[in-house]
């Protein structure tokens, strides 16, 4: 890791495994940073330009100078870094199928729609598609109301749930299941 403290002469902090290793003094470059030119990291600019050799790993730029407690605690996350595999969130879950009776309810012998986005707006936005059984999931989603419906296709007419839309109410860490819809082809449209 790198701090910069432009007011102090020991301002640039050059950390390895999260202690400090160097010091440098950023008070001898005077002026603003404030320009348009492109923020280049882990490149050298101008006449005699060079790649940096080694690995850039999980990049931050922060407003102001992280104490060196703080980069400790970065480097001690370890290779998880400061994502978390362990989600706190919730998730809702279901299937789009084909309705091939049209009647808005899963017959046992009607299979999944493969490859058909969903779409989730609400506290989060995303979309997923569907795999090759129907099903799809939206994971690690933060409490609040949102709204689950599926893209359309030509020639195909929501039959379940009634107006096309599940609304969610989600909760810490709740876990909704069985938020599915029904789609029929119509046999007029595509010529059958």
């Amino acid at each position: 890791a790198i701090t910069v403290l432009r007011t102090d002469k020991n301002g640039i902090i050059f950390y390895l495994d999260g202690v400090q290793k160097a010091f440098s003094d950023p008070t001898i470059h005077n002026g603003s940073l404030n320009n348009n030119n492109p923020l280049r990291i882990g490149r050298e600019f101008g006449t005699f330009a060079s790649q940096f050799k080694g690995i850039l790993d999980e990049i931050e730029l922060f407003k102001r100078v992280l104490t060196p407690g703080e980069v400790l605690s970065i480097y001690n996350a370890g290779s998880a870094g400061k994502c978390k595999p362990n989600s706190n969130g919730g998730s809702v879950s279901g299937t789009v199928w084909h309705d091939t009776n049209h009647n808005g309810v899963k017959d046992p012998t009607e299979v999944g729609l493969t490859q058909w986005t969903v779409l989730l707006n609400g506290s989060a936005i995303a979309q997923t598609e569907t795999d090759n059984n129907g099903n799809f999931d939206f994971a690690d989603l933060k409490p609040g109301d949102y709204t689950l419906s599926v893209a359309g296709k030509n020639d195909w007419s929501c039959t379940y749930p009634l107006g096309g839309r599940h609304p969610i109410k989600l909760g810490e860490q709740q876990i909704i299941d069985g938020l599915h819809f029904g789609f029929a082809d119509d046999p007029c449209s595509s010529g059958q």
